[in-house]
Protein backbone atom coordinates (compact mmCIF):
# COMPACT_ATOMS: atom_id res chain seq x y z
CA UNK A 1 0.00 0.00 0.00
CA UNK A 2 1.51 3.57 -0.91
CA UNK A 3 0.41 6.30 0.58
CA UNK A 4 1.41 10.00 0.27
CA UNK A 5 1.08 13.87 1.87
CA UNK A 6 2.50 16.83 1.82
CA UNK A 7 4.36 17.96 5.22
CA UNK A 8 4.41 21.65 4.90
CA UNK A 9 0.34 21.82 6.33
CA UNK A 10 1.35 19.61 9.28
CA UNK A 11 4.14 21.48 10.09
CA UNK A 12 2.05 24.95 10.23
CA UNK A 13 -0.60 22.75 12.55
CA UNK A 14 -3.18 22.61 9.64
CA UNK A 15 -4.73 19.44 8.69
CA UNK A 16 -3.39 17.18 6.15
CA UNK A 17 -4.75 14.60 3.63
CA UNK A 18 -3.47 11.31 2.70
CA UNK A 19 -4.07 9.91 -0.47
CA UNK A 20 -3.70 5.97 -1.85
CA UNK A 21 -1.80 6.00 -5.45
CA UNK A 22 -5.18 6.56 -7.42
CA UNK A 23 -5.07 10.03 -5.76
CA UNK A 24 -8.30 8.68 -3.17
CA UNK A 25 -8.31 10.37 0.27
CA UNK A 26 -7.40 7.53 2.86
CA UNK A 27 -6.56 9.11 6.23
CA UNK A 28 -6.01 12.93 7.37
CA UNK A 29 -3.80 14.26 9.42
CA UNK A 30 -3.92 17.02 12.11
CA UNK A 31 -1.12 18.15 14.35
CA UNK A 32 -1.84 20.05 17.74
CA UNK A 33 -0.92 23.72 17.97
CA UNK A 34 -0.37 23.68 21.44
CA UNK A 35 2.17 20.36 21.52
CA UNK A 36 4.42 19.70 18.86
CA UNK A 37 4.46 15.77 19.16
CA UNK A 38 0.74 15.69 18.96
CA UNK A 39 -0.49 14.27 16.15
CA UNK A 40 -4.18 12.98 15.21
CA UNK A 41 -5.21 10.82 12.96
CA UNK A 42 -8.95 10.74 11.35
CA UNK A 43 -10.56 8.38 8.46
CA UNK A 44 -11.72 10.27 5.51
CA UNK A 45 -15.30 10.85 7.01
CA UNK A 46 -12.88 13.24 9.82
CA UNK A 47 -13.72 10.19 12.65
CA UNK A 48 -10.80 10.40 14.71
CA UNK A 49 -8.89 6.67 14.73
CA UNK A 50 -5.67 7.08 16.37
CA UNK A 51 -3.31 9.80 17.79
CA UNK A 52 0.73 9.81 18.75
CA UNK A 53 1.53 12.23 21.59
CA UNK A 54 4.11 12.38 24.01
CA UNK A 55 4.23 9.92 26.87
CA UNK A 56 3.45 12.15 30.50
CA UNK A 57 5.82 10.05 32.89
CA UNK A 58 8.59 9.66 30.07
CA UNK A 59 8.77 12.93 27.93
CA UNK A 60 11.29 11.41 25.41
CA UNK A 61 8.77 8.54 24.68
CA UNK A 62 6.10 8.58 22.27
CA UNK A 63 2.79 6.54 22.56
CA UNK A 64 0.88 5.16 20.07
CA UNK A 65 -3.12 4.95 20.30
CA UNK A 66 -5.59 3.28 17.75
CA UNK A 67 -9.16 2.79 18.55
CA UNK A 68 -8.69 3.97 21.95
CA UNK A 69 -6.20 1.39 22.98
CA UNK A 70 -2.58 1.82 23.41
CA UNK A 71 -0.89 0.38 20.20
CA UNK A 72 2.56 1.10 21.55
CA UNK A 73 5.57 3.14 22.96
CA UNK A 74 7.93 4.80 20.44
CA UNK A 75 11.53 4.81 22.01
CA UNK A 76 14.65 6.08 20.83
CA UNK A 77 17.30 3.68 21.67
CA UNK A 78 20.53 5.75 19.93
CA UNK A 79 21.81 7.99 17.33
CA UNK A 80 21.00 11.39 16.40
CA UNK A 81 21.74 11.74 12.70
CA UNK A 82 21.46 7.42 11.95
CA UNK A 83 18.61 7.21 14.86
CA UNK A 84 17.28 3.91 16.02
CA UNK A 85 13.90 3.39 17.91
CA UNK A 86 11.85 0.85 19.12
CA UNK A 87 7.92 0.65 19.05
CA UNK A 88 7.55 -1.49 22.17
CA UNK A 89 4.33 -3.23 22.16
CA UNK A 90 4.07 -3.76 18.64
CA UNK A 91 8.08 -4.96 18.19
CA UNK A 92 9.02 -2.55 15.30
CA UNK A 93 12.82 -1.98 14.92
CA UNK A 94 12.46 1.51 13.14
CA UNK A 95 16.08 2.76 11.59
CA UNK A 96 16.85 5.75 9.50
CA UNK A 97 18.59 9.05 8.26
CA UNK A 98 17.63 12.53 9.74
CA UNK A 99 18.66 14.54 7.03
CA UNK A 100 17.19 12.49 3.71
CA UNK A 101 14.10 11.64 6.52
CA UNK A 102 14.24 7.77 5.11
CA UNK A 103 13.32 5.48 7.69
CA UNK A 104 12.47 1.74 7.77
CA UNK A 105 10.66 -0.68 10.26
CA UNK A 106 11.11 -4.13 10.75
CA UNK A 107 9.02 -6.74 12.29
CA UNK A 108 11.83 -9.35 13.09
CA UNK A 109 13.15 -10.23 9.47
CA UNK A 110 9.87 -8.73 7.91
CA UNK A 111 9.68 -4.75 6.20
CA UNK A 112 6.73 -3.29 8.05
CA UNK A 113 7.51 0.22 6.38
CA UNK A 114 9.30 2.45 4.22
CA UNK A 115 9.44 6.28 3.57
CA UNK A 116 10.95 8.26 0.42
CA UNK A 117 10.78 12.11 0.60
CA UNK A 118 9.32 13.68 -2.66
CA UNK A 119 9.46 17.09 -3.91
CA UNK A 120 13.04 17.91 -1.92
CA UNK A 121 10.89 17.04 1.62
CA UNK A 122 7.76 18.79 0.85
CA UNK A 123 5.93 15.16 0.50
CA UNK A 124 6.02 12.19 1.92
CA UNK A 125 5.81 8.55 0.30
CA UNK A 126 4.91 5.25 2.84
CA UNK A 127 4.95 2.18 1.72
CA UNK A 128 3.40 -0.39 3.62
CA UNK A 129 3.65 -4.46 3.71
CA UNK A 130 0.60 -4.68 5.37
CA UNK A 131 -2.36 -2.30 4.93
CA UNK A 132 -3.79 -2.98 8.80
CA UNK A 133 0.07 -0.79 9.82
CA UNK A 134 -0.83 1.89 7.80
CA UNK A 135 -2.48 3.90 10.69
CA UNK A 136 0.41 2.95 13.01
CA UNK A 137 3.33 3.73 10.45
CA UNK A 138 1.27 7.08 9.34
CA UNK A 139 1.86 8.18 13.00
CA UNK A 140 5.42 7.24 13.51
CA UNK A 141 6.57 9.00 10.24
CA UNK A 142 4.78 12.27 10.68
CA UNK A 143 6.45 12.13 14.08
CA UNK A 144 9.51 11.66 12.83
CA UNK A 145 8.97 14.29 10.45
CA UNK A 146 8.56 16.75 13.16
CA UNK A 147 11.43 15.67 15.07
CA UNK A 148 13.79 16.14 12.11
CA UNK A 149 12.20 19.69 11.40
CA UNK A 150 12.88 20.63 15.03
CA UNK A 151 15.98 19.47 15.13
CA UNK A 152 16.81 21.46 11.86
CA UNK A 153 15.54 24.60 13.30
CA UNK A 154 17.45 24.01 16.24
CA UNK A 155 20.68 24.19 14.45
CA UNK A 156 22.78 27.34 14.33
CA UNK A 157 25.69 28.36 11.86
CA UNK A 158 29.10 28.35 13.76
CA UNK A 159 29.58 31.74 13.82
CA UNK A 160 26.72 32.21 16.25
CA UNK A 161 28.30 29.52 18.72
CA UNK A 162 30.73 31.62 20.39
Amino acid sequence: MDLFWETEGLHNGRMTAVCDKDNRVRFLLRRSLSETLNYKLLNADAKIIGSISCNQSNPGHLDVTLGNQNYGTLIKLAGSNHPLYVLRGANWLISGTVATNRYSAYHGISAVFSTEPLADGASIQLWCMNPDNAAASLLIVSALDQVRMNTIHKQEPLSYSF
